[in-house]
């Protein structure tokens, strides 16, 4: 297969390539431009950083190509508009309970949307995807949520959908004995999770350093 090198120098070239080509669009009902009043500088540092994690995530993953991509929750596309630079010919499916916000993904970037809940139980994921992007979800559920929604995240790679990973099941209770409303561990707040295959990276930001922590 090919070496963790290769993968490094390959991925570097697309996120370099993908921030020229990004589609810079926001849109006008963006919350984080219109609530969060986020200059445009800081909306897109926040899309490259995601596109620059899901990259170290599949350099430990041996990867190079993404076929098919989930966003999950997408919002109007601060992270999606870099993933589609980097893979424009990749499948991406999204879903947010933001409806103007998953629409605007569809017809700005080309993803495929699908209906998604509040209540996660009644949300049904796409399934065999080469890797899902989960940014800022996570910090809003309590344990039970972040549990199910894990395993939904998880499930496709066990024989039986009743089987929840161990290793992760023993890591949410760890995060949340230290923080009982939110994700927190490992010197930051949870704010993202990315996924390959079987594996889970967890990354934590606090004081813009960014630290990953890789669950099997």
């Amino acid at each position: 297969g090919m070496d963790y090198q290769s993968a490094g120098s390959v991925l570097e070239d697309r996120y370099i390539k993908a921030c020229q080509s990004v589609d810079r669009t926001i849109a006008t009902e963006d919350e984080m431009r219109s609530s969060w009043s986020l200059c445009q500088d800081v909306y897109m540092f926040g899309g490259r950083t995601a596109l620059r994690v899901c990259h170290q995530v599949m350099m430990m993953a041996n990867k190079k190509e993404l076929k098919r991509i989930l966003d999950f929750p997408c919002g109007h596309g601060r992270a999606l508009r870099y993933l589609r630079a980097a893979y424009p010919d990749a499948d991406i499916f999204v879903s947010d309970i933001n409806e103007p916000g998953v629409e605007f993904c569809r017809t700005q970037f080309g993803a495929r949307p699908f209906r998604s809940y509040v209540e996660l139980e009644n949300t049904e994921l796409t399934p065999s995807m080469d890797l899902i992007w989960c940014g800022s979800l996570l910090t809003h559920l309590d344990e039970r949520r972040s549990k199910l929604l894990i395993h939904k995240f998880l499930m496709p790679w066990h024989r039986k959908a009743s089987v929840y990973s161990p290793p992760m099941d023993a890591f949410i209770r760890v995060m949340f004995r230290r923080n009982s409303r939110s994700w927190s561990g490992a010197g930051g707040t949870i704010s993202c999770a990315t996924i390959i295959g079987r594996d889970m990276v967890i990354t934590s930001i606090r004081g813009g350093r960014r630290r990953n922590t890789a669950c099997r």
